[in-house]
């Protein structure tokens, strides 16, 4: 499902993060100024990938496929990653089951590792289960807080086997070291979904927060059908029929930005996807950046 073998990538753009990541359909918009810089190294291990990156701030919107369950590790310290909405504490994994949806965003530069499991088998593949966690279960996700010795462990684990990766790849094309290195990783995926959960919120905060996550969804598809249309927070606000006050609240909790400057880092996306698209030939920059709202060229 995952392929075989090691792979490391350095990539530059949104659309290409996207894609390389076991996340299903994705948009990926840059949170600061100046180039996107990830890297990624994935070793595919048949139905299992193991994958690891370092990247400048971004946030990613999308859903997962409903055929892969994930589990996301921040590894840079505390709050470096906001996932749906909640910052994740040290210790801190997410997990997601097939066709969950989900908001990331890194407010600075940041390391992270995955495991990706095919939806219908991971229940099998995991030692000594018989059905998924309520974790992993379609639609479904979670945090959850491992023991010190399980996140050591599971650190170590994804330390080790991409550093091997990026040195010397082909260990990784032999069928005995790929067998080993997913036993491994099954082995500890199965210790961490069986961390408890994070504290639980009172059920107006958890109610806020889903939906501040539906008007960030729903800023992002407006502004991706007609980005022309929106010329800024105000005209966005009357356009959704939403205070400036609630925008402001639900890009702040979900992506840790304002909507005023996702507006602009979206739309740059956009301008520059227009721009190296085949199917259209621009006459310049500046019409592409016309075309999708953009009037002060000089910023």
């Amino acid at each position: 499902m995952f392929g075989r073998g090691a792979r490391a990538c350095i990539l530059s753009e949104p659309g290409a993060l996207a894609a390389d990541l076991p996340c299903g359909s994705a948009r990926a918009v840059p949170l600061r100024r100046g180039p996107m810089a990830v890297r990624t190294i994935g070793i595919g291990l048949g139905d299992v990938l193991l994958q690891s990156g370092r990247s400048t701030p971004v946030a990613l919107l999308g859903t997962l496929s409903r055929a892969t369950v994930l589990l996301v590790l921040p590894l840079s310290g505390r709050e470096a990653m906001v996932l749906n909405g909640r910052a994740l504490q040290p210790r801190c994994l997410a997990a997601f089951g097939a066709g969950a949806g989900y908001e990331a965003a890194s407010p600075r530069d940041c390391a992270w590792a995955t495991v990706a499991l095919p939806a219908a088998a991971a229940a099998g593949a995991l030692p000594g289960r018989r059905r998924l966690p309520p974790a992993l279960r379609p639609g479904a996700h979670a945090l959850l807080c491992a023991s010190p010795a399980a996140w050591a462990r599971a650190e170590a684990l994804a330390r080790d086997a991409c550093e091997v990766a990026a040195e010397d790849p082909a260990v990784f094309e032999v069928e005995e070291a790929r067998r080993a290195l997913r036993s491994a990783v099954l082995e500890t995926a199965d210790e961490l979904l069986a961390s408890p959960a994070a504290a639980d919120e009172p059920a107006r905060t958890r109610q806020a927060r889903t939906a501040h996550r539906r008007l960030v969804r729903l800023v992002d598809e407006h502004v991706t059908a007609a980005p022309a249309r929106i010329a800024g927070v105000a005209e966005l606000s009357g356009a959704l029929g939403v205070s400036e006050r609630r925008l402001r609240e639900a890009f702040a909790g979900v992506l840790g930005v304002s909507p005023s400057r996702y507006l602009r880092l979206r739309r740059l996306v956009l301008v520059r996807a227009a721009l190296r698209s085949p199917g259209r030939c621009w006459p310049s920059v500046r019409e592409a950046a016309l075309a999708h709202g953009f009037w002060h060229l000089g910023r």
